[in-house]
């Protein structure tokens, strides 16, 4: 979905950017990130602390950290990977069950009830879905 700000601060209706998409979820893989805190700023200890390589992934929530602008800014710059899960749905009746699922779009590992949309308990309304998860690795290392 996509909506969009006006010059005036009105947010628009949401609009639907690709049909059938019920579901879409973003983790980001940082490497030496801890979710809500500003890396190390020392070059011996930021080094020590990261080696290029995702070492867990983090909502874009947790990769901010509360006043402090230059951290999250820092943060960001960790980030070496980003996964996404989608849950896609056909047209109604198209699955051959009317089954009520629970789906998983970024595996049943990274699924939290505290994080809403990694568990997604579908209506029994005859929609065949299909979860697709993947991750992109990025090469934009920032020279932290």
């Amino acid at each position: 979905m996509c909506s969009t700000v006006s010059s005036d601060g009105t947010i628009s209706d949401a609009q639907p950017i690709v049909q059938g998409v019920e579901n879409f979820q973003v983790l980001y893989g940082t490497d030496g990130v801890v979710a809500g805190t500003a890396p190390p700023t020392s070059p011996a200890s930021a080094a020590a602390t990261m080696d290029t390589v995702p070492d867990k992934y983090l909502r874009a929530d947790q990769l901010a950290v509360a006043g402090d602008a230059v951290g999250t800014n820092a943060n960001w710059r960790r980030v070496r990977s980003i996964r996404i899960g989608l849950v896609l749905r056909g047209p109604l009746n198209s699955a051959q069950d009317k089954v009520s699922q629970t789906l998983y779009p970024l595996s049943s590992a990274l699924s939290s009830l505290s994080d809403p949309g990694t568990v997604v308990t579908t209506p029994a309304d005859g929609r065949l879905r299909q979860v697709v998860s993947f991750t992109v690795h990025l090469r934009n290392d920032q020279g932290i």
